[in-house]
């Protein structure tokens, strides 16, 4: 991820927990519960 970028990646939480970064990684334990997706749509060139 470019440096200048690194401030502007969306944290998703669960209560204080921190369960995904982006679309870019997403906590192993939460990956596997049905229903849910993590998308970034329209996001900007993370990497060079």
């Amino acid at each position: 991820v470019l440096p200048w970028m690194r401030a502007r990646l969306p944290l998703l939480y669960a209560q204080d927990r921190l369960v995904a970064v982006a679309d870019l990684w997403v906590a192993a334990d939460c990956v596997s519960t049905p229903g849910y997706a993590v998308s970034w749509h329209e996001r900007p060139v993370l990497f060079a």
